[in-house]
């Protein structure tokens, strides 16, 4: 896998065995950095739907309360 210094192209470093390792190390810490980030991301936007939807079904159910209580005041 190595070159030869003398095939070795100008203004290249020379990679050995250690620095692909570290390469893929690097590489590796940013992808699952970056699926972490996104399922945090999903799971914040999850958390924001469900607890719109909490405080959607609170209002319908104060709304049908007061609705109600409306009527039952005016006999309607």
């Amino acid at each position: 896998m190595g070159r030869n210094k003398e095939n070795q192209p100008k203004g290249y470093p020379e990679l050995n065995a250690s620095d692909v390792k570290d390469y893929f190390g690097i590489i590796g810490i940013i992808v699952v950095a970056s699926v972490s980030f996104f399922e945090q991301s999903m799971l914040a936007s999850a958390g924001a739907v469900s607890s719109a939807a909490i405080v959607n079904t609170f209002m319908e159910w104060k709304t049908m309360q007061e609705e109600k209580k409306f009527m039952d005041d005016h006999k309607l």
